[in-house]
Formats: structure tokens, sequence, C-alpha cells
């Protein structure tokens, strides 16, 4: 590993060197140059710094902080300036991310997960926290409910999604809802190819003849590929309503 132009502190116990012993009052701040072949740190209390280009050959063994105020390059010109990203989970960190939240969902659901390269899944009740089984949070994917919200009740697109926020969820986004459906059977979700569902958590503004109509992606119907748009609202206020199930 080279180091270039960082002014790095090591903080060690004591000096020793083959050539010569330094009391402990002695060491204050000496250039990189002027350290011995065969110099070894061990024991006492001193602070030593090393000022210039310092190349290490072997392996560099630190116990404490080494630290830099503009990082550490690395031979393949990388520099790492930053500690790296914790991995964190959130009750509801599903709802804008592809990872499985930390979450106990009120209904009935599936969760589907991405794991080196192959598909995922496990089948849970109601009630059931993701925490166990093959998808587990952090895993890249999502969890969709396995049966129909309030019976095939038919509703706007608002409502939908206002009654999934309820429960801290979402409505599921077309790819999502696209490749639970392929495989629905499997997944022990239910009523896919039914009529249509509300599926994506925005809708697009269109004009069409003077008036403006936002709409929202709907899939089903029939077909696991088949998709349309369905009217959110419109200058009138008139809004289509179909079926929707949550996910997260």
């Amino acid at each position: 590993m080279l180091v270039r132009n960082v002014l790095c502190t090591i903080v060690v116990l004591g000096f020793m060197s083959a050539s010569s012993t330094l009391a402990q009052d002695e060491i204050s701040a000496i250039p990189f140059d002027a350290v011995p072949d065969g110099t070894k740190f061990n024991g006492g209390g001193a602070s030593i710094e090393l000022q210039g280009d310092t190349e290490v050959s072997g392996t560099l063994t630190a116990t404490g902080v080494i630290g830099s105020d503009i990082g550490v390059r690395f031979p393949d010109s990388t520099l790492q300036s930053t500690a790296a990203a914790g991995a964190s989970t959130t009750a509801n960190q599903g709802q804008y991310s592809n990872t499985i939240a930390d979450f106990t969902p009120p209904n009935a659901y599936t969760e589907i997960c991405i794991k080196a390269g192959m598909v995922a899944f496990d089948i849970h009740a109601a009630s059931e926290s993701t925490q166990s089984g093959n998808c587990l949070p952090g895993d890249v994917g999502w969890i969709i409910e396995r049966f129909e919200r309030e019976a095939g009740a038919q509703v706007t697109w608002y409502s939908a999604r206002l009654e999934c926020l309820k429960n801290g969820m979402r409505l599921p986004e077309s790819f999502e809802w696209r490749v639970t459906c392929d495989d629905s059977a499997t997944f022990a979700v239910s009523d896919m190819e039914d009529l249509w569902e509300w599926t994506s958590n925005g809708v697009e503004g269109e004009i069409a003849g003077g008036t403006t109509v936002l709409t929202a992606m709907v899939m089903g119907n029939g077909s696991c590929s088949h998709g349309a748009v369905g009217t959110a609202s419109n200058e009138q206020g008139v809004s289509t309503t179909w079926e929707y199930r949550c996910a997260l």
C-alpha cells in the first residue's frame, strides 16, 4: 500500500531501534527518512509523526487510529476519504428502496428477494415479521400481500395508496407486480389475473383535448403481461376504480 503526501499519526507505546534507543521525552516529530531500517515500535506511551511518503512493503498492523485530512490513496489510485456507510433498515425503508424492510405486515404476504443471482422467497401469514426465513431485512427485494384488499373492492388510486400508507406500506410497482404474477402459484399470491389492480406510487400528467388527466399504471385483467393506465383524476373529478394490494 502506498500512501502519498499524507500526514499519519501513529500512537505507539515506545520506541526501540537496532542502532539506538531514545528516551520517551526525546520522541516528538521525525521525518520518515530519519527512521532507520529495522526500527520497531513497542512499549511505552509516546506519539510519533511520520512526514512525507511512506511505503509499506509488508502487512501494516495498527492499534488505534491512523488519521488524515485528505484520505488514504491506494495503489490503484482510488482515494478512501470517508468511512464505509453502515447497513441499516427501518420500518418504512421498503417504501423508497429496493431492499426488504424490517417490518411486520398486518396481512398475509410473500417476500421475494435476490440472493447470489437467484430468486428466493418466503410465504408468511398475517402479522409475521420479515426477520426470519430465506429473505431478510436488507436483502434486495420486496414484499407483496398475497390477497387483494377489502375482499376485491374497487377503489380509486388515491384511496388505494392511502390505505397502504396507513399500514406503513405502498402500492406495488409495476415491475414487482409483474414478477410476482409470473410465478404467483409458487409465491402463493392469488387473483393477480382477475381484474385490473392499481400499481405505481406516482401519477403521470397528460393533456388530452384541453383536459388535464392524471393517470397511474394498472396491471392484470386476464394476463400478467397486460398493463394499461387508469385515471387517477381529471378536471371533472372523475376517477376510475380498481382492485389493489399493498407492498413494501
